[in-house]
């Protein structure tokens, strides 16, 4: 391992709206629309659940409360490996409108648009991680009786 590989914290929300799941639309670096779920990196001596609040509100101007943690996803590449806290949030106030990213100011917007997305067709657009296309739809018809939260999805390794 060199002396530039970095291990880094970030967070998501799962943001639900009658039957619908926010999430927020960019363009990859093919110009392909792709979707997210609200959220970004921790910042230095920030907690996972202050993280959340101020990503959110950043990208959707809605103020929220960390519920629980859904899902942890693990990417790990050459250049390091970052682990992912997915959270269910609770919207307190606000409409959803899209925000900004601070840390690209001055730079093309990464933030396209957001949409309440059917919770029940998420197959079929590019959602990533993509194993929450099917995660989320169950989560919200409870069917996870018999299993623990949080869900660790499957690791993913970039080569």
């Amino acid at each position: 391992m060199n002396g530039d590989y970095k291990i880094t914290v970030g967070v998501r929300s799962i943001i639900i709206k009658g039957g619908r799941v926010l999430l927020v639309q960019q363009t990859n670096r093919t110009g392909r629309v792709i979707y997210l779920l609200p959220g970004g990196g921790v910042h230095n001596q920030e907690d996972i659940r202050s993280a959340v609040v101020r990503e959110v509100m950043e990208e959707t101007t809605l103020e929220v409360e960390p519920k629980d943690i859904w899902f942890v996803r693990e990417m790990i590449s050459q250049r390091g490996t970052t682990y992912e806290f997915i959270f269910g949030v609770e919207v307190i106030h606000g409409e959803a409108r899209l925000g900004f990213d601070p840390e690209q100011a001055g730079l093309e917007p990464k933030l396209k648009g957001l949409v309440y997305y059917p919770i029940d067709t998420l197959e079929e657009i590019e959602l990533y991680p993509t194993a929450l296309k099917k995660l989320i739809p169950l989560r919200c018809q409870e069917k996870f009786a018999e299993i623990t939260f949080p869900v660790f999805l499957e690791k993913e390794i970039f080569t």
